[in-house]
């Protein structure tokens, strides 16, 4: 997977999460002012809205996932064991959630 970060931006909090899981992302570092990433790739290409982070899955289609929360959410239910996140459909879940969108609106 490839995950398109930023200096000083919440795409810290995925790679943190990448970390707990004990994953290796390949790292694509995009400038926000110079609008340039580390591999020479038109961030435009990669995210129309410009900003990040941005996870490239290892699927056929190369499909990309935007948003903190959604990314974080996504790669702790591929790894149920970690802990990082309760299962779909509980009360915990909804509470998680509720408390990430807080954060994420109120705080970012």
């Amino acid at each position: 997977m490839k995950l398109y970060i930023a200096q000083a931006t919440c795409s810290l909090a995925v790679q943190a999460v990448f970390n707990e899981l004990g994953l290796s992302p390949e790292l694509i570092h995009y400038d926000v002012f110079g609008k340039t990433t580390s591999d020479n790739v038109d961030f435009a290409n990669v995210n129309p809205l410009s900003y990040v982070p941005v996870l490239e899955l290892d699927n056929a289609d190369k499909e990309r996932v935007t948003e903190t929360i959604i990314i974080a959410s996504y790669l702790a239910d591929q790894h149920p064991a970690s802990g990082l996140i309760p299962a779909h459909g509980t009360r915990e879940r909804v509470r998680m959630d509720q408390l990430l969108t807080f954060v994420a609106s109120t705080f970012h």
